[in-house]
């Protein structure tokens, strides 16, 4: 299907049944004619979706130049709350194209459905993350992940979609103090499950945590002892080393630094976190 000329007419047209039907709370279906400008109006509501992903858009700037765009049955959709939650790569190709095609749009869908993302590639569960408007989805993920494992026993090799949601949002409020930290903590090399040990603990002791996070991020070390520093140390490579030896150890390094004590002077166990948390139950 050859694209549409744009008509002057029929894009504020277009436009203005846009804007109307944004924010409905009931779902409904139109074709538009979706020129450049729209589509630019159209991804300023993209602000939970996934960075678009250039092959996809070099894809449809293809198809859209060679006239082989079709009106296909799933085009572009808004939920609710007029947040854009599937179309971000036709939208761009529309732009980088400077084409104008028409589109069926579909508003008033739900802000939980799990929409197949452009091009139908598999979504991550950090990237449905990202989608629900939580930052370092990639990394909540991961955590959510470990979190579930060794702190919850949770007895699977893999978790879904939702196990992972739930548990991200169970962590929600460490993992809300710990991601604008991310990017500072990984230079450090953390890695999720010394991520997962700092959500842990900050459960027990926030005060002490989020100190040593703030030693942590700037480089406050107080002796070869310091748990800040054994904590660093637990990134370096090491050959045979697991995800539940990093947990367990960076356990280790925060009991000792909540107790005030050097590394060396805390008591190891055979398993840290069952440790661990005994003591936030005692706590609490």
């Amino acid at each position: 299907m050859p694209p549409s000329p744009r008509s002057p007419n029929e894009e504020r047209a277009s436009l203005a049944l846009f804007r109307q039907s944004l924010h409905r709370s009931t779902p409904l279906e139109v074709e538009l004619l979706v020129t450049p400008r729209i589509a630019l109006h159209m991804l300023q509501r993209n602000t939970r979706n996934r960075e678009a992903r250039k092959a996809g858009v070099d894809y449809l700037v293809a198809e859209l130049r060679a006239g082989r765009w079709a009106v296909v049955a799933d085009g572009i959709a808004f939920d609710t709350g007029g947040v854009l939650i599937d179309g971000q790569h036709r939208l761009f190709a529309i732009i980088e194209a400077d084409q104008s095609v028409r589109v069926r749009v579909q508003f008033g869908q739900s802000s939980e459905t799990r929409v197949a993302i452009d091009l139908r590639a598999p979504v991550a569960p950090g990237c449905v993350l990202e989608s629900l408007g939580l930052s370092q989805g990639t990394l909540r993920a991961a955590t959510a992940s470990i979190y579930l494992k060794y702190a919850r026993q949770v007895d699977k090799r893999t978790f879904s979609v939702e196990d992972i949601e739930l548990a991200a949002r169970e962590l929600g409020n460490e993992l809300d103090y710990l991601a604008p930290h991310y990017q500072a903590l990984s230079r450090l090399g953390i890695r999720a499950p010394l991520f997962c040990a700092l959500a842990l603990g900050l459960r027990k002791d926030r005060a002490a945590v989020e100190a040593f996070v703030e030693r942590l991020l700037n480089f406050q070390r107080q002796g070869p002892n310091d748990p800040v520093v054994r904590f660093e140390r637990l990134t370096d490579p090491v050959k045979g080393r697991t995800r539940e030896d990093l947990f367990n150890a960076g356990l280790r390094c925060l009991r000792a630094h909540i107790a005030g004590e050097e590394i060396e002077r805390v008591r190891p166990t055979r398993d840290e976190v069952h440790y661990f948390l005994a003591d936030m139950a005692k706590a609490a």
